[in-house]
């Protein structure tokens, strides 16, 4: 594989850079996707953004070496990394609570107010300096948006139809109850406001996808495995552990977070409300961080089903990409501020 000027070719992947402008292409599922020449110098890291391996000298590569700057998605942080808590950690996950979304009927879970270890320390730019910020309480979805859901928005006129194709779940009736996908991020924006609701600002989403307590993934510091989340396992090397697409939202009740929401790793990537911005970590407030609100690329997180890696589900990992995007593996949930 080739990442210098010209194509990036392998059995299942096209794509083109043009000079210092983004990368344009088809994914194997005739979806249009554009990727941020950020990605070129990660190969795994746009080749899973295409839900596709990638392939150097006829053999697939899962996730590329740690010798490379794929590291941020091969990776498994140590398990045993010291980890400082912040002022009052682990007490707010102790008095979560849970509600019913009136507009949609979507279940929403209460993330306390307080403080919670933000980023990493495992030399990933984009992701530090890991430090403590204090958020408000919230109220997040406990599951991500299923394809009936957003078939309701699509029926009241609010929301426009995602894309469509073998692995979109739009349109599927035997995938009502898994996430939405193929979903760009301004449709992700339009269900949350027909909803009553908002998409979740990147620190908030980290928050209740990993607690106060600084932990790797929502379940804690064990590796990624078929029991806890829907993933391309690379020692058995298959995708979405064996069904090659998403899940109902909830399969996997052992990977819940802190907080009880469910497949903040896996299944899908979830759009979030920031713009991307590199060293926003270092200069973000500590408290509220609300995230640029304008940029060339949005953020995605969580992972989802298609060939990521171990470091992609991170609670930490962010990824930058065109919000115009609509993959098999882009999904999203909606938060709300608390009332109380």
């Amino acid at each position: 594989m080739s990442f210098g000027n010209g194509f990036v070719r392998g059995s299942t992947i096209e794509v083109m850079e043009r000079g210092r402008e983004p990368v344009f292409g088809k994914n194997s599922f005739g979806i249009s996707v554009v990727a941020p020449l950020t990605a070129l110098a990660t190969a795994p890291a746009l080749c899973a953004w295409l839900l596709v391996g990638c392939y150097r000298g006829g053999e697939e590569k899962a996730g590329g070496s740690a010798s490379s700057s794929s590291v941020a998605l091969s990776s498994t942080p140590a398990a045993s990394r010291p980890v400082t808590y912040p002022a009052g950690a682990r007490s707010d996950m102790a008095k979560s609570s849970s509600k019913t979304r009136q507009w949609d009927e979507a279940d929403m879970v209460r993330v306390g107010a307080g403080a919670f270890f933000r980023g990493s320390s495992d030399g990933i730019a984009n992701e530090g300096p890991a430090r403590s910020i204090t958020l408000s309480a919230f109220w997040i979805d406990k599951y991500e948006i299923t394809t009936a859901r957003y078939a309701r928005c699509v029926d009241a006129g609010a929301c426009k139809p995602t894309a469509t194709g073998r692995w979109c779940n739009q349109g599927n009736a035997a995938k009502r109850d898994h996430p939405i996908n193929c979903v760009r991020s301004d449709q992700a924006e339009a269900y949350c406001r027909w909803a009553q609701a908002r998409l979740p600002t990147e620190a908030e989403w980290e928050k209740a996808a990993r607690g106060s307590d600084g932990r790797v993934y929502p379940w804690g510091n064990e590796p990624p495995d078929c029991e806890r989340t829907v993933w391309f396992d690379p020692d058995t090397r298959l995708h979405a552990c064996g069904k090659f697409g998403t899940w109902l939202v909830g399969s996997k009740p052992k990977g819940a977070s802190p907080y009880g929401a469910m497949d903040m790793a896996g299944n899908v990537w979830e759009w979030v409300a920031d713009a991307y911005q590199a060293d926003y970590y270092a200069i973000a407030p500590s408290k509220d961080p609300p995230g640029p609100n304008a940029g060339s690329y949005r953020i995605l997180r969580g992972g989802g089903w298609g060939h990521d890696g171990r470091g992609a589900l991170r609670a930490a990992k962010r990824f930058p990409f065109a919000g115009s995007n609509q993959t098999p593996g882009i999904g999203f949930r909606c938060a709300m501020d608390d009332e109380t």
